[in-house]
């Protein structure tokens, strides 16, 4: 009696070239088909989630975020859910131990990258206020109430590395260029220059002190606005001892437009003439030498010998 063996051959996937079910782009994927998360792991740990088709809570202040597909990428995502429902937008970078600050998130995080660390939380990304109007955000944040700080937005330039560099491109630390630093919750200084370096050679100078701080250098208006000369009673002036830029309304100038240069001497004196709001006026004297000029410009010098 003759015998017949069938024999079935299972050939493997080719995931090089046909990935998973051949050709088709449809069903061509790395995944499923059911609605759960899609989680990838190295040395037995999560390092990355894909989220399900799903909604949940960020910030408890807020409601649920539309959170589809959302990614996280961590060194231990297990840790970080622990103290959060999920990603907080489209993409999401976090440190391996949970510091998930869920309190400065804001309902229009979605389409940007949000990184979380050292108990802090950032957004770099799109925020939507509108059909078609969009803002480009740089966001950061601070603990709530505690305000801990100072959490700072700084610009740093690195170039080559140089040991014996304390600050600067080639330092380990970068070359600074600029930074914003939160004085309260509803104020924050910018300040312009290398502030770390500066530090260095001046302790006292630590975080911009005014709306605008120049830590070293020059301002340049490159074209000066070609409006109308202003008719406001209103000025700024530099205050010579602190360099601060500082409103003084006219008002507050002295009334004959005298020239003091020493306390209590006058060597020159100008506008001289009966008080007028508008000074110098075109028929008042200047007197060099005397405070009682008898012509437009009058220079009265005595000898040593006469002044004896």
């Amino acid at each position: 009696m003759a015998m017949c063996l069938s024999v079935t051959v299972v050939r493997s996937q080719n995931w090089l070239t046909t990935g998973n079910t051949g050709m088709d782009p449809v069903t061509n994927f790395i995944g499923t088909t059911d609605n759960q998360p899609m989680n990838v792991r190295t040395d037995d740990d999560w390092r990355l989630r894909v989220n399900k088709t799903q909604n949940y809570v960020v910030n408890t202040s807020f409601g649920a975020k539309t959170a589809n597909g959302w990614m996280l990428l961590s060194p231990d995502i297990a840790n970080f859910l622990s103290g959060a429902n999920g990603p907080y937008s489209l993409l999401h970078l976090a440190a391996a131990t949970n510091n998930a600050q869920t309190s400065s998130d804001r309902p229009w995080m979605n389409v940007g990258m949000t990184l979380t660390g050292n108990s802090d939380h950032s957004y770099v990304g799109q925020k939507s206020y509108g059909t078609d109007k969009t803002d480009m955000v740089v966001h950061w944040s601070d603990n709530p109430a505690t305000w801990y700080g100072p959490d700072r937005l700084r610009f740093l330039f690195t170039s080559g590395y140089s040991s014996s560099s304390s600050s600067g491109a080639y330092s380990e630390e970068g070359l600074e260029g600029m930074r914003l630093y939160p004085v309260t919750p509803d104020e924050v200084n910018v300040g312009i220059g290398d502030f770390y370096a500066a530090n260095l050679i001046d302790p006292t100078i630590t975080e911009p002190e005014e709306r605008l701080d120049v830590v070293d250098g020059k301002v340049r208006v490159r074209q000066l606005p070609a409006d109308p000369v202003s008719t406001s009673d209103e000025m700024v002036t530099v205050n010579m001892t602190t360099g601060v830029l500082e409103h003084r309304p006219i008002v507050n100038l002295p009334d004959n437009c005298e020239w003091q240069m020493s306390p209590g001497v006058q060597h020159v004196w100008t506008a001289v003439g009966p008080a007028d709001p508008d000074c110098p006026d075109e028929d008042e004297f200047v007197g060099i030498g005397t405070n009682a000029p008898s012509a437009k410009l009058d220079v009265r010098y005595a000898r040593q010998a006469e002044r004896a």
